[in-house]
């Protein structure tokens, strides 16, 4: 069957399409998302809904075979611009061009299949026991039928389905067949944990002299500038501190696809509770430095937002010590893993994370624009994580 044919025509799947989470069948969605990250859960997207940014439009839809639900999305519309995706600062070496020229192009009415507010695939689940690569073309089917339902709100230029692991995106080739092509982003710093760790002190009695000197010289240059860390178990009070201190952070990424709202933060807080939330801020007497927030999704960790006083950091290693504590806390809440995300590659490298790949897959509702997306998407080059060794060797 040609690519053509394969989308003139029905995939041969149902689907229910909702605007709105609690419009979805609870039971249905439940029972496909339930080894699922907690981004899919209906509580945690009915909060997105809430607290996401100004002209966001989510859409679900559940994909059926017969009866029977065998898949689930989670998808969520907006207006991309070019300053959000191309850095305001100067850029050297072909590879940044390159990536900046590609991304550029990206400006438009997107649809995220995942979440915008985390990296990682929060927008495809699978029912247990399907194999997710019978089910790509249902995917692709259910992503057709919801851009054409949006067109009286806006036409979406793009499609994008975000951040697919290694395992999902051997699965995922299927998805040529109608029209999209991948690229890879930055990789996923992943921080295995080792069982028998209880505490910050298990995990770097496990370094090696360099980088465990490495990890005390930032906790006395945060301790000499007179910083304290403190666990904020309420997070409301401080929204506004919360939210101007991300925003430094924010305003310097080389990427913003969105912007979070300031009560997002605190309601995820509240709804995850200090079982699966973690918060913990650096402090100069009564003024907020910099904080950090770590989530438990089943036995993972996810480092999360964070924000920083820039001024204060020219004084102390606010940031390292930042993630320190994303690996205290991910080891308190009992994680077996923790990701970083995939910035500050290096600084992550030396906590001992390793690569793990990324992929989107993209496409463009106009045949000529997707022929031109596929070149583009050629150029892209994901940076690479570089090779640190901070761990005894038996």
């Amino acid at each position: 069957m040609t690519r053509h044919s394969c989308r003139q025509q029905p995939s041969g799947f149902l689907f229910s399409l909702v605007d709105r989470i609690g419009f979805v069948d609870a039971v249905s969605w439940d029972q496909v998302v339930a080894d699922s990250s907690l981004f899919l859960q209906r509580d945690t997207l009915a909060l997105l809904e809430e607290h996401g940014p100004p002209g966001m439009r989510p859409h679900y839809a559940m994909v059926h075979r017969g009866d029977e639900p065998v898949a689930a999305l989670a998808c969520q519309t907006v207006d991309l611009t070019a300053d959000q995706l191309v850095s305001e600062h100067d850029v050297d070496g072909l590879t940044d061009r390159l990536k900046q020229a590609t991304l550029g192009k990206l400006r438009g009415r997107t649809m995220f299949v995942g979440n915008l507010y985390c990296w990682g695939n929060h927008g495809v689940a699978f029912a247990p026991g399907e194999d997710p690569a019978e089910l790509w073309p249902g995917i692709a089917d259910a992503l057709y039928r919801m851009r054409r339902a949006e067109k009286l709100n806006g036409a979406i230029d793009y499609v994008l389905v975000k951040d697919l692991g290694p395992r999902l995106q051997a699965t995922a080739k299927g998805l040529r067949q109608f029209g999209y092509r991948s690229f890879e982003t930055e990789p996923d710093m992943v921080l295995s944990l080792d069982p028998s760790w209880t505490s910050f002190d298990d995990y770097t009695a496990q370094l090696t002299a360099k980088y465990r000197r490495a990890i005390k010289k930032t906790e006395k240059g945060v301790t000499d500038a007179g910083f304290e860390l403190r666990r904020i178990d309420d997070l409301s009070p401080h929204a506004d501190r919360l939210h101007s201190l991300y925003r430094n952070v924010q305003e310097r990424a080389e990427v913003r696809l969105t912007r979070l709202t300031p009560g997002y933060l605190p309601a995820l807080a509240e709804l995850l509770g200090p079982e699966r939330f973690r918060c913990s801020a650096l402090v100069d007497g009564e003024k907020w430095v910099g904080f950090v927030t770590t989530l438990r999704d089943g036995d993972r960790g996810i480092g999360y937002f964070l924000g920083i006083d820039y001024e204060a950091s020219e004084r102390a290693p606010v940031y390292h010590r930042l993630l320190q504590q994303v690996v205290a806390d991910a080891i308190d809440l009992g994680c077996t893993e923790i990701s970083f995300g995939r910035t500050a590659l290096d600084a992550k490298a030396r906590l001992g994370c390793q690569p793990r790949s990324q992929a989107t897959w993209v496409r463009h509702r106009g045949p000529v624009r997707n022929k031109l997306l596929r070149k583009l998407v050629c150029l892209f080059q994901a940076d690479e994580a570089p090779e640190r060794s901070p761990f005894k060797t038996s």
